[in-house]
């Protein structure tokens, strides 16, 4: 009987750490930056109270939100799949959907996780990590152009692939989608216009 008592707590507490994460990430998915604990407390249906027994401070509960989430996009951030011998059209094409997909997921979550960055190292790992698998996508992605770039000189490669991490990351979709009120389909359509303009003489 007591065991079984103990378990029921175990998932009780389980539970209540889900509603708190999801309740951050609802609240962050609606744009309104990090949440206060207060309202962290209201969406999860828990006193405030309740919050910090399951967190020390809303810096673990930071770091919980980012893994959580970051976890749920695991998928994204794997190498992309093509067809052998696609052309660069249908590439950048690959490029564009999935970023706009990814920024859909954890954009809310990336762009509100950097503002915590210089709280908690662990984020600034997540962030690196996922930043490095995105250029790897791109390295992948765009092997030939990057090669040709390269006939010239190291650096021109670098610098094409500086530039391709700068125009499909999360800080330019965050510019495109939010700060200018871009919609879907035309913030696919300027990134795509910037990513081809850039791959188009690479070489030169």
């Amino acid at each position: 009987m007591e065991r079984s008592g103990v378990d029921g707590r175990t998932q009780r507490r389980t539970r209540n750490v889900d509603v708190v994460v999801n309740a951050v990430l609802g609240l962050l998915g609606e744009g309104r930056g990090w949440p206060s604990a207060s309202e962290i407390a209201n969406r999860a249906g828990l006193s405030e109270r309740s919050v910090y027994r399951y967190f020390d401070d809303l810096d673990q509960l930071a770091r919980a939100a980012v893994e959580t989430q970051t976890a749920r996009g695991d998928h994204l951030f794997q190498p992309l799949d093509v067809p052998e011998g696609a052309g660069l059209d249908e590439r950048i094409d690959r490029l564009v959907e999935h970023r706009t997909a990814m920024f859909d997921l954890v954009g809310a979550i990336v762009h509100a996780a950097r503002a915590r960055v210089g709280l908690h190292g662990a984020i600034a790992e997540a962030l690196d990590r996922r930043r490095n698998q995105m250029r790897d996508q791109l390295e992948a992605l765009f092997a030939p152009e990057l090669t040709a770039a390269g006939a010239g000189t190291a650096a021109a490669a670098e610098d094409l692939l500086a530039a391709l991490e700068v125009v499909t990351g999360f800080e330019a979709l965050q510019i495109l989608r939010v700060d200018q009120g871009r919609s879907g389909a035309r913030a696919k359509r300027i990134m795509r216009q910037v990513v081809a303009a850039l791959l188009a003489s690479p070489g030169s």
